[in-house]
């Protein structure tokens, strides 16, 4: 069972947030402070408070999430999800989708690269004692656009990340697939940076065009960290959202 935190847990309105790899559920203090609902927030298997269990396939993290529900006694709620927490998401609407009031999906890449997963030994070999140096966890937390006041959390979880997470969390990213067509809804949101890589942003355009009647936004001048380097607009958007 994922350790888990619920915030505002008297609230109707319920959304649960699944970070991206690499980062804890602290990436999400922006839209902590602003949403006045019932929110759940956990760390990914293999990272922060549950860097005890190792993150293996997407479908067990899933899996993990709907156990949270369960306990919570939870049918339908709102996803937000950034990263491999988007992918997450998009496997949720492929083969769990009675289980989606209202789905916020950001960054989420849907290109399988098969041919770079027998490269994962190496690079995570050669990662590894990498991992554990501050100058590169600073180049790292660059790629993700994360604030500096966010470091000290970004560094002290990547300490925790084992050699079998981080080869797992590659593998899935790598070979994700979303071929949902079935999903036809206005509440799903699919969301990009303009200063995103190629790769996303075309991702971005395909989820959309994957489900009839879902809504795709870019968010100018913000790269791979659009919850904290857009909170304001983003937060604007789930909160639209919960009102229709």
């Amino acid at each position: 069972m994922l350790n888990y935190q619920v915030i505002n847990p008297e609230k109707e309105k319920c959304l649960i947030f699944i970070t991206g790899a690499g980062i804890g559920k602290w990436m999400w203090q922006h839209q902590i402070n602003a949403l006045d609902n019932k929110l759940i927030l956990f760390d990914l298997p293999g990272h922060g408070d549950n860097s005890h269990l190792d993150f293996t396939t997407i479908e067990e993290c899933v899996l993990n999430i709907l156990e949270i529900l369960d306990c919570e006694d939870i049918d339908k709620i709102t996803f937000v999800g950034h990263s491999i927490g988007a992918q997450i998401i998009m496997h949720i609407l492929e083969h769990h989708n009675g289980y989606v009031e209202n789905a916020v999906v950001i960054s989420g890449l849907n290109k399988s690269m098969k041919w770079a997963v027998p490269l994962i030994s190496s690079t995570v070999s050669l990662s590894m004692p990498l991992i554990k140096k501050r100058w590169f966890s600073k180049l790292q937390s660059k790629e993700l656009s994360l604030p500096e006041s966010m470091f000290e959390n970004y560094y002290r979880d990547s300490l925790k990340i084992s050699k079998t997470t981080l080869a797992n969390i590659l593998k899935e990213n790598m070979t994700f697939r979303f071929k949902q067509t079935d999903v036809k809804e206005d509440k799903i949101t699919f969301i990009v940076g303009s200063k995103e890589k190629k790769i996303m942003l075309t991702s971005a355009k395909q989820n959309a065009e994957l489900i009839k009647g879902s809504h795709y936004i870019c968010i100018e001048k913000t790269a791979h960290g659009i919850p904290y380097e857009a909170p304001e607009q983003l937060n604007d958007i789930i909160k639209k959202i919960l009102e229709n």
